[in-house]
């Protein structure tokens, strides 16, 4: 079978690029028309973005001006009885509106200005710094322990060998035999008495709190068990603790003189020479005695005080040509009172501990109620050894 073509390929040809015009020509006006329309909302858009801008900067002005009104006010004198203060605080929130902005601040007209006294109002974003301390009452510490012969043992008491008697001497004529005579021996038993307490706190603490609270526990310890010895073995009674210095009954005292105060002085010297020789003496009071009493007496035949402060060579200060102690467990001075020890401290007195302080953790004893407990025991004694090498001094006439 036999295909006549009747075109030739160049009209063919042209009958196709004609097609193709046409067509293209359809879709370039098609495009022509959408790039119109993009560009008419383009500059829409743009002009509502320009409009926002126009009037974030007019709100900016505004406010950049009522800011600078607020603050000729507050160069100006307050003649008219205005709250200065007031405006300040205006001021402030005026200033940190500029900062953030309007959307920010969330500022509403009704709203008179930021505050930091009322939380409510502004508080809670100004909180107050918070400093990692806190604040501790002076614990006055007895100075006993320093100044008394400190024993340990592994046992519930100490038995020390006491002499109660020399030898006598016998005085004989020529020829006569040697009278006997021997020394007399006894003991001084120390008991380590047991005292303690218990601490509780709950988990929350241990775990909220800023502080380490175990430390703060065992500083709380130290002190409070340094406190309570030291009181014991001022006024300690024997019975289930230790004795104290001025409990003891064998120790003997010198009168002041006088019915309520120290008199005139004379009552420190004469104590040292009451006191058997030998000892190296100290007084021990408490400061209220030394301040209001002792400080401001001088002796009868001069006008230098009784008291000597310390020396910059580390001499230290001085009562009536003594060292001194200060022991806030000593009474004020009064009447019948014992408001003044003087001795040597560490021939005369005693203190025995049974090992070292106990600090039991109880995790289970508070666990109904979610709290932790510390078990705090502590044995420890004190006993006046040598009544001799310490004296009393009383507030009397005799």
């Amino acid at each position: 079978m036999t295909i006549e073509v009747k075109q030739s390929s160049e009209q063919l040809l042209n009958e196709i690029r004609n097609t193709f015009e046409q067509k293209s020509s359809g879709f370039e006006q098609k495009l022509t028309a959408m790039n119109d329309e993009y560009d008419k909302k383009f500059e829409s858009h743009n002009t509502n973005i320009m409009n926002k801008i126009a009037e974030e900067r007019k709100a900016r002005e505004n406010f950049e001006s009522e800011a600078k009104a607020r603050e000729a006010v507050l160069t100006r004198a307050n003649f008219g009885g205005g709250n200065n203060e007031e405006i300040r605080e205006e001021l402030k929130a005026f200033e940190k509106m500029l900062t953030l902005g309007t959307k920010e601040m969330r500022f509403q007209p009704e709203v008179k200005y930021l505050r930091t006294d009322v939380n409510t109002a502004g508080g809670y974003l100004a909180p107050t710094e918070y400093v990692n301390e806190i604040i501790k009452n002076i614990t006055e510490i007895s100075p006993v322990r320093q100044v008394a012969r400190v024993t340990p043992t592994n046992r519930k008491s100490i038995t020390v060998a006491k002499e109660t008697s020399l030898p006598t001497v016998y005085n004989m004529g020529e020829g006569e035999a040697i009278t006997s005579s021997d020394a007399s021996y006894g003991s001084e038993e120390i008991f380590a008495h047991k005292f303690g307490f218990k601490i509780e706190i709950s988990t929350e603490m241990l775990e909220d709190s800023l502080f380490s609270m175990r430390n703060e526990i065992n500083s709380q310890i130290a002190r409070v068990i340094a406190k309570h010895e030291g009181g014991l073995f001022i006024n300690g009674t024997g019975v289930k603790q230790a004795e104290g210095l001025l409990t003891n009954t064998y120790i003997s005292y010198t009168a002041s003189g006088a019915a309520s105060t120290l008199g005139n002085g004379d009552a420190l010297l004469k104590i040292q020479g009451d006191v058997a020789p030998g000892y190296n003496l100290a007084y021990m009071f408490n400061r209220n005695t030394l301040h209001s009493h002792i400080r401001v007496l001088k002796g009868t035949t001069n006008d230098a005080y009784l008291f000597q402060p310390a020396l910059n060579g580390g001499l230290p200060a001085t009562v009536a040509g003594i060292p001194y102690f200060l022991a806030q467990d000593m009474p004020n001075v009064g009447a019948n009172t014992f408001p003044i020890l003087c001795g040597d401290f560490f021939r005369g007195y005693r203190i025995v501990d049974n090992r070292n302080l106990t600090v039991k953790e109880d995790p289970f004893g508070g666990a109904s109620t979610d709290k932790l407990f510390f078990w705090i025991t502590k044995r420890t004694g004190g006993q006046v050894v040598l009544p001799e090498a310490i004296r009393k001094l009383k507030i009397a006439t005799s």
